[in-house]
């Protein structure tokens, strides 16, 4: 969820308050609340009018002009006859700020209106507007608290709001105190979005059992791809928090009610992967890249799939598909290694000759080192390992494949050498040292032994 874009999307919908000036009697009915002062309602008038046609700068200017008017002697909290420090001059000052885009001018007006009435809820509701514009989240916070506390009627949607400014302030703590007093004050009526910031400040606390039954309140509520978006969450905290049982029953339900939507078909798929049930999980992913093209991913799961079920006619299909998107050493590998279980060594070394021009890799010169000795041209596997092992000095595996191919050729004193090197290097040591000890003694090549023992017969 991208708070600052959600957070600007809730303020942007709420409107300045801007009452409209009551007339002096209305001050007169409260018996704790002074007559509003003759000058000071009719400069407010004033600025109101200038407000209402677009004009704000100059209802700062009427504003300021009538403040300027003042007594040099008058301070704030002194009797104030004319009304030049009523919190209503400073309110709608504040407001006139605010719409030529100054929060910070508007912020020290509305303060000085709050300090004067401090149950003023206009004030608080503009102050904690003004406070989010310049970014001091905190104070936008704290200000969206007491409009909440001083509204009448209790106005809840302003704790929300509270909770917003304090996940932009980076204080998911505090957000989550509002949002569960506000579960407490709404619990049937907490809206969509309300569950949503839950939610999301829940994750941000690393509390993702607690946000489970929430996930599944907006994965049942909500609609359309935002439904699907919450569905998905839902499904993917089921098998992070380990309940499979009840992930795969809720796949298969999403499955059965939208059948040609491929994310459940891929979703099912990791879901049968995760419980060895590898035929189920090819099938699963083979519907989903019927229903739309699938994603290199995709394929190299399927093929890697196909490969592990012991299809490789099918694996070579999808590294095909995937050797035609992206040619890489894995893809190119593994196509390779298809044609090879497919007992095709011929057709593998082909494949594998025409695709190195696109990438190069230690583990595809000794694949190829491996077709040669399978294809028993031990002389170029003999030739390709020497020359990687030239480059490459400590790979026990190149030392391996050359002493095998010096098996092939007959030389033993080649095959004794380098399974002493493979002996030193790698997790295949101990293949290296058990070809050792089949070796027969001595470094001469079966060759030589063969005419040694055709010299001594004839003498």
């Amino acid at each position: 969820m991208k708070t600052r874009r959600l957070a600007a999307g809730i303020l942007l919908c709420m409107l300045l308050l801007l009452p409209t000036v009551p007339s002096r009697n209305a001050w007169a009915a409260r018996p704790a609340e002074a007559p509003l002062p003759p000058p000071a309602h009719r400069v407010l008038t004033r600025a109101y009018r200038l407000l209402e046609n677009g004009d704000a700068a100059g209802a700062v200017k009427a504003l300021e002009a009538f403040r300027a008017r003042k007594p040099a002697w008058l301070r704030r909290g002194q009797r104030d006859p004319a009304g030049y420090f009523h919190y209503m001059v400073d309110f709608t000052l504040a407001n006139a700020y605010l719409s030529l885009g100054k929060p910070d001018e508007a912020i020290s007006a509305y303060r000085h209106a709050l300090k004067s009435r401090p149950d003023f809820f206009p004030a608080w509701v503009n102050l904690a507007k003004a406070c989010y514009e310049s970014r001091r989240f905190k104070e936008a916070a704290q200000a969206f608290e007491k409009a909440f506390e001083t509204s009448d009627p209790s106005n809840p949607e302003l704790l929300y709001y509270g909770a917003v400014s304090w996940v932009s302030a980076k204080d998911n703590r505090s957000a989550l105190r509002l949002l569960e007093k506000l579960l407490a004050l709404q619990p049937r009526q907490f809206k969509i979005e309300w569950r949503e910031l839950l939610v999301h400040v829940l994750f941000h606390l690393k509390r993702p059992r607690q946000a489970l039954p929430h996930i599944e309140i907006l994965a049942a509520n909500t609609r359309g791809k935002r439904q699907k978006r919450w569905q998905e969450v839902c499904l993917g905290q089921y098998i992070l928090l380990g309940r499979l049982r009840k992930a795969l029953a809720f796949a298969q339900e999403l499955v059965r009610r939208d059948p040609v939507y491929p994310l459940w078909w891929k979703m099912l798929t990791r879901l049968d992967m995760r419980q060895r049930r590898y035929t189920d999980a090819l099938a699963d992913l083979m519907i989903s890249g019927y229903i739309a093209p699938p994603k290199p991913g995709d394929l190299r799961l399927a093929a890697e799939l196909s490969m592990h079920l012991e299809v490789p006619l099918l694996a070579e299909r999808f590294y095909r598909r995937l050797w035609d998107r992206q040619k890489d050493a894995r893809t190119l590998r593994g196509l390779v290694l298809s044609w090879q279980r497919r007992h095709r060594p011929e057709k593998a070394l082909a494949v594998l000759e025409a695709g190195r021009r696109f990438c190069a890799d230690t583990s595809l010169d000794l694949l190829r080192a491996r077709l040669l000795i399978e294809l028993r041209r031990y002389r170029d596997a003999k030739e390709a390992l020497e020359t990687l092992n030239r480059r490459s000095p400590g790979n026990g595996q190149a030392w391996l494949l050359l002493g095998y191919a010096g098996l092939g050729l007959g030389d033993l004193q080649t095959a004794r050498q380098a399974f002493e090197r493979a002996a030193k290097h790698g997790p295949q040591r101990q293949t290296a040292r058990d070809m050792l000890r089949k070796l027969p003694p001595g470094s001469a090549s079966i060759r030589d032994r063969v005419q040694s023992r055709e010299n001594s017969q004839s003498h």
